[in-house]
C-alpha cells in the first residue's frame, strides 16, 4: 500500500464542487433499502460533519483507526468503475480527497475495492455513532 490515497489515473477526477481540498477528504454512502445518502467531510484535524439525506448535519467523530485504514488505500488502484453488478439495496461508497477519487459498491468487493469498501463504512458507521451519542437532537 501508499502513503496515502494515490489520485486516479483515468476517469475518475471529479469536476465542480466534487473536489475535495488537499486537506478534507469526502466520504459519501447511498443506497440500501432505504435509500440513504450520508455524507461526512473530513477535516484535515480529522474533525467531521456528517449530513444525511434529509439534509440534517451535525458533528462527528469518525474512528481514528477506520480513517488511516481508508487514507492507506490506494484510490487509483480502487477507481470509479464497477467491476461487478451491485447487491439489490446494497451500499456504495465514494471517496474524494486530494483532486482525486474512487468508489465501489457492495457486490464489486473483490481486493483492493474489498478493502475499500469495508474502510469506508466503518468510516461512515462510526461517525453516525458518534452523533447518535453526541448529538442530542438525533437522540
Amino acid at each position: 500500500m501508499s502513503e496515502g490515497p494515490a489520485l486516479p489515473s483515468t476517469g475518475a477526477s471529479p469536476t465542480g464542487s466534487d473536489v475535495a481540498p488537499a486537506s478534507q477528504m469526502v466520504v459519501v454512502r447511498t443506497g440500501g433499502f432505504a435509500g440513504v445518502n450520508d455524507t461526512v467531510v473530513i477535516a484535515a484535524d480529522d474533525s467531521a460533519q456528517v449530513t444525511s439525506k434529509t439534509g440534517e448535519t451535525s458533528g462527528c467523530t469518525p474512528d481514528p483507526a477506520s480513517l488511516d485504514r481508508l487514507r492507506a488505500i490506494d484510490l487509483a488502484a480502487v477507481g470509479s468503475g464497477m467491476t461487478k453488478t451491485p447487491i439489490a439495496d446494497g451500499f456504495a461508497y465514494s471517496v474524494t480527497w486530494a483532486g482525486g477519487s474512487a468508489s465501489a459498491a457492495e457486490g464489486d468487493n473483490d481486493g483492493i475495492r474489498a478493502e475499500f469498501l469495508a474502510a469506508a463504512a466503518e468510516v461512515v458507521t462510526s461517525c453516525l455513532a458518534s452523533r447518535s451519542s453526541t448529538d442530542p437532537a438525533v437522540q
